[in-house]
């Protein structure tokens, strides 16, 4: 299926670019690495803030700092409270927020925007976090009279 194709072929030129970026993080990085778990955990919070709008795994992460994902997930969680993809999620959903408020894209351009390839998904994800679906919040309270 062509539709299928490209697709997989977007999703394949996501996932180089996010490699490409997260080694170039990795490079570039002037200070002195921090070795810390809380080193480890600030790092992964820059990735996730500079890529959250695209697809992003727990492993690729725990390569770009250099630690196992389990650890990562250790680390991440008692420094912030709650994982990285509860993280990631929440991050995305206040992007959305901002999105769906200041601008007309429509709902697939801000899933999109936000990480998403799937408008359902996203739909889905933001209702279980705000209680409503974009549309609805896109459209604003009832009128009251």
């Amino acid at each position: 299926d062509l539709h299928l194709s490209i697709r997989r072929q977007r999703q394949m030129c996501i996932r180089d670019r996010l490699y490409y970026s997260l080694s170039l993080c990795q490079r570039n990085a002037v200070p002195p690495l921090d070795l810390s778990p809380r080193g480890y955990a600030r790092r992964v919070l820059e990735l996730i803030h500079l890529h959250y709008d695209t697809p992003i795994r727990i492993t690729e992460l725990a390569r770009a700092v250099g630690i196992s994902p389990k650890y990562l997930c250790r680390v991440f969680h008692a420094e912030t409270g709650c994982s990285p993809k509860e993280y990631l999620t929440r991050l995305r959903m206040d992007r959305a927020d901002m999105l769906l408020c200041d601008t007309s894209l429509p709902v697939q351009a801000v899933a999109q925007s936000v990480g998403y390839d799937n408008a359902l998904d996203f739909s889905q994800i933001y209702r279980k976090y705000r209680g409503s679906s974009p549309s609805a919040v896109r459209r604003g309270p009832a009128d009251e009279t």
